[in-house]
């Protein structure tokens, strides 16, 4: 069996919509090198069979990788921040 497909291809053998998979692949559900790569020297993307079938046999979520949540890197306290305060910050000044 052939290892590396294309997209068109591999929705044809999985049922997957392109849509799905570029969803997938995008949010990195399906990170690249293990179901997906790019074809050497383009950038066509081509699917591993054999790895999308080792993602579907370990649980599927098992070889994706955490996204990281989106926190403000501000030291702002959650509660001072909505403590409806009227002051304005204190701006820093230039003495000539």
């Amino acid at each position: 069996m052939i290892r590396f497909v294309t997209i068109a291809k591999f929705c044809e053998l999985t049922g997957l919509t392109p849509a799905a998979v570029y969803t997938r692949k995008c949010k990195g559900i399906w990170p690249e090198g293990v179901v997906w790569r790019y074809e050497p020297g383009t950038k066509k993307i081509l699917m591993d069979v054999e790895g999308y079938n080792r993602w579907v046999e370990k649980g599927q979520e098992s070889l994706s990788f955490p996204t990281p949540a989106m926190k403000s890197p501000s030291p702002i306290r959650a509660s001072a921040a909505g403590s409806g305060s009227k002051r304005s910050p204190v701006l820093p000044t230039l003495e000539s």
